[in-house]
């Protein structure tokens, strides 16, 4: 844990939780619950191995447990989990693989956002989804899908974040690609009052107006944060791509505008740089 001078490793905690499988494979810190306190939701995105309808046997579906945080830190007591929403016509692989949080409708409680990998190799792919499971006062219950969709096979990555100064805030999937498959980013706008529902996608490539970079196979989407840096009232995403430049990586800044993304004055940061 944090202290005064520093990260304090006298004070640590070991999180073990039983039926876990690839457990943190990816995480987030916010105040999930309202007692004022931060939690951490951990995903484990191997766990509960099922008979799937769709995809078949011993398929991976995924949890994310959420631990409450309190005045001594992170704790196992209490802990709840959350699992994909399942229906007849979709059906999520590895629920938990990406994570971030954020407040989707602005009624001040934080929500959980949920990606979903899906599968992506040489014999085909599987689509990749995103889930809301809303914010409420000792945290979140369940989750709603709002989208599941084959440019979304393999996600890798999630941001919350406002890039085209809407009223409300975007989701930002990265789905790095691979086998052939371009990675890209997709620009989520969501409506209805609990934000729970798909308005508009936008999807980025190194091949889309104003993006820099043409390589295939360079993982582009692989990482993802969203902040204003210029400060110019539009958040920005920064796109990281380990397999750019010949596998030594580049990170492309694309800018936010009022359009949905800026298409000029983008730019890259390289180990040259």
């Amino acid at each position: 844990y944090g202290s005064p001078t520093g990260l304090d490793t006298g004070r640590s905690t070991s999180i073990n939780l039983p039926g876990g499988v690839c457990l943190g494979a990816a995480l987030v810190a916010a105040e999930f619950t309202g007692d004022g306190f931060e939690d951490l939701a951990v995903a484990s995105p191997s766990e509960d191995i099922l008979d799937d309808p769709t995809h078949g046997a011993d398929t991976p579906v995924g949890v994310v447990h959420i631990l409450h945080g309190g005045p001594d830190g992170i704790t196992t007591t209490g802990a709840t989990s959350v699992r994909r929403q399942s229906d007849e016509t979709a059906s999520d692989v590895r629920f938990g693989r990406a994570l971030a949080a954020g407040d989707l409708d602005d009624d001040g409680d934080t929500d959980l956002i949920v990606g979903s990998q899906g599968f992506l190799g040489e014999e085909g792919s599987g689509p990749g989804a995103v889930s809301v499971c809303r914010g409420a006062t000792g945290g979140p219950t369940g989750c709603t899908r709002v989208t599941y969709a084959e440019h979304l096979a393999g996600l890798g990555s999630l941001a919350v974040g406002n890039v085209s100064g809407s009223a409300t805030p975007e989701i930002v999937a990265g789905a790095p690609g691979g086998y052939g498959t371009p990675g890209r980013v997709v620009i989520l706008q969501l409506k209805g009052a609990q934000a729970t529902s798909l308005a508009t996608s936008t999807e980025l490539t190194q091949d889309s107006p104003g993006v820099p970079g043409s390589e295939e196979d360079d993982q582009f989407g692989a990482s993802l944060a969203v902040d204003d840096i210029d400060r110019d009232g539009h958040d920005d995403m920064v796109i990281g791509a380990p397999y750019e430049n010949g596998e030594r990586g580049r990170v492309t800044v694309v800018r936010g505008s009022s359009g949905g993304y800026a298409t000029s004055g983008n730019y890259t940061y390289g180990q040259d740089t």
